[in-house]
């Protein structure tokens, strides 16, 4: 038991500290454009969030937790938002948007939760896939010069796609779960969310690029090789 206390504890303390990744990039890169500022803003926040965390005392935890993923929801969304272009897919998101924000205050006031907001969670994680395929579906719309892994958000979205996916049911049965299951589990979130991070650092490398005139075209681009 002890082993796995220490293994918990070094995975904590890798995910908590690879956040400051993202802004030591930034300035690593000179990148100013939005979405370099996006992700650094991310990275020092939830460098913090993380590392007080533990310290939140019991009575305020619920509130910390709904803090917490209102800030991850909307961060994910914003970079989303700014690289899709479709009209109709932003108006979308930001209905999707005002309707979990208003089941968050309603699941806080109507409902308790023993470790983890589960439930807003599970719902912030079906929204952001659902981000995601929007954005691959407006990409497949285009013809480009360059592939599609050269967009800075492609990175962006693998990254979630191996955070959310690789957290999802761990997530949201972790009120169910008992002490010792708890322990044995939640150290895959810590490798889920480290590398999304790392894989949010890669983005700085194509952020900022020329992207090529996109035409549109009836056969979807998904040569990739």
């Amino acid at each position: 038991m002890e082993k796995s206390k220490v293994i918990e504890k070094l995975f904590k303390h890798i995910v908590i500290y690879s956040y400051l990744i993202l802004p030591i990039f930034y300035f690593i890169f000179g990148n100013k454009k939005r979405d370099a500022k996006i992700l650094a803003i991310y990275g020092l926040v939830f460098c913090l969030l993380l590392f007080f965390y533990y310290d939140i005392p019991v009575e305020y935890d619920r509130y910390y937790q709904t803090l917490y993923t209102f800030l991850e929801y909307s961060f994910f969304t914003c970079l989303f938002y700014f690289n899709i272009s479709n009209k109709t897919y932003r108006k979308v998101m930001l209905y999707l948007s005002f309707c979990f924000v208003t089941f968050q205050i309603i699941f806080l006031l109507l409902f308790d939760s023993n470790r983890l907001d589960s439930v807003p969670v599970g719902v912030e994680s079906i929204l952001v896939f659902v981000y995601i395929f929007l954005f691959f579906l407006e990409e497949m719309k285009y013809s480009r010069t360059t592939y599609i892994y050269h967009h800075h958000c492609f990175w962006i979205s693998v990254g979630l796609l191996f955070y959310l996916g690789g957290s999802f049911f761990i997530n949201i049965l972790a009120d169910s779960f008992t002490n010792e299951e708890f322990q044995k589990y939640w150290y895959l979130n810590y490798i889920a969310d480290t590398i999304k991070t790392f894989l949010f650092a890669t983005s700085f490398l194509f952020i900022g690029k020329k992207s090529n005139a996109r035409s549109t075209s009836t056969v979807p681009y998904l040569d990739m090789i």
